[in-house]
């Protein structure tokens, strides 16, 4: 025989769930940001402004871009003259 709370619990697990943390904010989606970038290959910490778009026109398809720009200039020994 098996236990009723055994039965109850997996009821409550296996069942659907609408996942009310996300909103249906449209299909658009604009952020700002501020990238901070740590490397010990160059030793320097560098801070930037960046920007991000998204597009979502189904629930299950969307696409992301995003873009960073440093305006700091790198090291000539360092793996790119600058960062964008």
């Amino acid at each position: 025989m098996t236990n009723p709370a055994l039965i109850a619990l997996f009821l409550l697990v296996c069942a659907p769930h609408v996942a009310t943390a996300q909103d249906d904010a449209g299909p658009f989606e604009l952020g700002v940001q501020l990238p901070v970038v740590m490397s010990n290959e160059i030793d320097d910490t560098d801070v930037g402004v960046g920007g991000r778009v998204g597009w979502r026109p189904t629930s299950l398809f969307g696409v992301e871009a995003e873009l960073n720009y440093f305006p700091g200039d790198a090291p000539r020994d360092g793996f790119s003259p600058g960062r964008t």
